[in-house]
């Protein structure tokens, strides 16, 4: 199979190194000027072109080395997480202690963060039950956290 992303470097840009997409024609920077990084940037973009469960599995191997929780952490964890860093007593606190009583919330709760698709996010914000008053806030928080 032919690889669908070229390396070359860009003199003109100070020798960085950019990939190029076969198919598309765009070009990527890779924001580095050394060689072998660049050689192991582009065989990671053609590797997750071509198989890209098995990089999924890869990416959690790499991220559970960093945080062995993250294979188990929920969407409950990370909401009490948010909530436990909020100043005791204070108004940014109630509004997410109440936005974490939205029955909206219920579905997704138990999930595992990384396994979280996003229709579930769509489907659980779409049907939100509970006015906390900070509907400007708190929704975009957990977006970001997906």
């Amino acid at each position: 199979m032919k690889n669908r992303y070229s390396l070359f470097c860009n003199r003109s840009r100070g020798g960085i190194y950019y990939l190029k997409d076969a198919d598309t024609g765009q070009r990527e920077s890779l924001g580095t000027k050394d060689k072998t990084r660049a050689r192991e940037l582009m065989g990671a973009k053609n590797e997750a072109v071509r198989e890209p469960a098995f990089n999924l599995q890869k990416a959690r191997v790499y991220m559970a080395a960093s945080d062995p929780e993250v294979m188990t952490r929920t969407w409950e964890d990370a909401l009490l997480a948010v909530i436990a860093r909020k100043p005791e007593k204070s108004g940014n606190r109630d509004r997410w202690e109440t936005f974490a009583k939205d029955k909206a919330l219920v579905p997704i709760l138990d999930i595992v963060l990384l396994e979280t698709r996003a229709d579930q996010l769509h489907k659980a914000a779409s049907v939100r039950t509970v006015k906390c008053g900070c509907n400007s806030s708190c929704w975009p928080t957990i977006w970001a956290i997906f």
